[in-house]
């Protein structure tokens, strides 16, 4: 299943690659990654996937993994939090209890979980009604 695009920047990972003096090969051991992995991910031919952003941003000296992303004008969104912390969708789903299929709704298009399609053990509705009601 493909990850929601995050705005990762191929410019911004060569950038610390030329910054840092490293080559891809050092980038793919630090990163445990191949040297053609990396490669695709400083032509721009692929995105690397939320759990491998972190590894990759420490190996060329980024702290921050979304300083690798272009960001939206409106700033970050659920998916930057999940990859920051460098977790799939589905091991989110599964931290939260969700369903793959709701998590995925919620992160891309932004449906409230109330349209959850696996358990709902422990939850409780919220007393002042659906965001943005007024009460």
């Amino acid at each position: 299943m493909s990850e929601a695009p995050y705005g990762f920047n191929c410019l911004r990972l060569r950038a610390a690659r030329k910054e840092g003096g490293l080559t891809v090969a050092e980038i793919a051991r630090a990163a445990s990654a191949s040297d053609r992995t990396v490669s695709f991910y400083l032509s721009g031919q692929r995105h690397p996937r939320a759990e491998v952003l972190p590894r990759l941003a420490r190996a060329v000296g980024v702290a921050d993994p979304l300083d690798l992303c272009d960001l939206l004008k409106d700033g970050e969104r659920i998916v930057h939090l999940r990859v920051r912390v460098g977790k799939s969708r589905a091991t989110v789903a599964a931290d939260l209890g969700w369903h793959p299929d709701t998590y995925r709704e919620w992160e891309t298009r932004g449906h409230a979980p109330d349209k959850m399609t696996g358990p709902r053990g422990g939850w409780e509705d919220d007393p002042g009604g659906p965001a943005g009601a007024g009460g």
